[in-house]
């Protein structure tokens, strides 16, 4: 009964082979010809967002369900294309036909622990030594063009937790001292508040205070979802407010596109799939766990030791006067827009060197501070 018939396997393989290098062209600006299919998507120069999309554009046009965490796993752009069933091989280790929570499923995800990142203890550290502190929230915000229904927004708010059980956990200690995560039911986990905005009341402020209200690592939810609604002028506003602990930028901008697409489809009618729940993360942090212990890992980690051991321990900022701690800290943060010439030449620069775009900035930012600061050994 699972043996796919010939002819719809070749013609899923021709669409793949066509569409696949139209989409390369349109959103990465680039002939497939001229990549290296032997070398990283990554090293392009393409940035994470780009490629969100290069994976949004071909699963909804192939029917594929290829997920953010097997794109993560793949080292070379034949691998990548693999995954679409086109112009590559497939993955070792990554089935395309088998959900990537095949060894977890569904009824038994709540209540289940498993452990914590690196980078999601450093974030758990950091909240724990200033409990009150709201520099780990994230803010999502959307300006409504249409009007909003609340059935459907908090349909689509089930959907995003049902399927991505990393945004429904909750941090703590067990028994022997580990930082663990939980998974916790999505009805525990729905924080949707109405809001009417009153006249006179700045949205920025209210958007403003809102995220700095702080969260418990070991109280769910970790996620709020706000609608406010402007009644003078019948504009509405959805604000997410996420723990950073659970999303950073190139996640938080797939789990967006999740919960829109999953609005739209209630909108229309139809159901939300939620039988695969994604839980690539968890077996991220598997993989990190067994690659820390190993001996790679561990030459890797003396690597690092080497490298920092005579980091600076500050930087030489010019100042004006010297002010008490307490006006430093949060006093502020300067602005400023790119034009559209000149942040194109700045993306043919990084695709020039093969770097996204966001090294070229950090690299811009480095140079900065070295030019202000007169140091050559810099810690950013």
């Amino acid at each position: 009964d699972d043996v796919a018939n010939p002819a719809t396997v070749a013609d899923s393989e021709h669409l793949a082979e066509t569409v696949l290098p139209a989409l390369v062209k349109s959103i990465l600006e680039l002939d497939i010809d001229q990549i290296d299919m032997n070398e990283s998507i990554m090293n392009y120069g393409f940035d994470s967002i780009k490629v969100m999309q290069l994976v949004r554009r071909a699963n909804e046009k192939l029917g594929t369900k290829v997920k953010m965490g097997e794109v993560m796993r793949v080292n070379t752009f034949q691998e990548f294309l693999g995954l679409f069933g086109g112009n590559g091989e497939q993955t070792p280790g990554v089935s395309q036909s088998k959900p990537a929570n095949d060894l977890i499923t569904k009824p038994t995800l709540d209540g289940q622990t498993y452990p914590i990142s690196e980078m999601q203890k450093s974030m758990w550290f950091l909240q724990k030594m200033e409990a009150d502190s709201t520099r780990l929230n994230v803010p999502i915000y959307f300006h409504c063009k249409e009007e909003v229904q609340i059935d459907y927004l908090l349909g689509a708010f089930e959907a995003l937790l049902e399927n991505n059980p990393i945004i429904r956990t909750s941090f703590e200690l067990d028994d022997q001292g580990n930082i663990i995560q939980t998974i916790h039911p999505t009805k525990d986990c729905i924080n949707i508040e109405l809001m009417t905005l009153e006249e006179g009341q700045d949205l920025l402020t209210l958007g403003k205070s809102l995220l700095r209200q702080p969260f418990d690592l070991a109280k769910p939810p970790l996620v709020r979802l706000f609608l406010m609604t402007n009644p003078r002028t019948n504009e509405q506003h959805v604000l997410f407010i996420v723990h950073h602990i659970m999303t950073d930028g190139m996640s938080g901008i797939w789990l967006m596109q999740s919960y829109w697409k999953a609005y739209y489809q209630i909108s229309k009618g139809l159901e939300v799939d939620t039988s695969q729940p994604d839980t690539a993360y968890f077996d991220f942090v598997q993989w990190e766990q067994t690659y820390i212990q190993s001996q790679e890992g561990q030459q890797d980690r003396q690597w690092w030791i080497n490298q920092l051991q005579n980091m600076p321990q500050g930087i030489n900022l010019p100042y004006d006067e010297v002010k008490p701690y307490e006006d430093v800290v949060g006093s502020g943060c300067e602005k400023f827009y790119i034009q559209e010439q000149q942040l194109q030449q700045l993306k043919q620069l990084a695709a020039k060197q093969r770097v996204n775009f966001s090294t070229l900035l950090l690299a811009i930012f480095k140079v900065f501070i070295h030019k202000i600061s007169q140091q050559n050994n810099l810690a950013v």
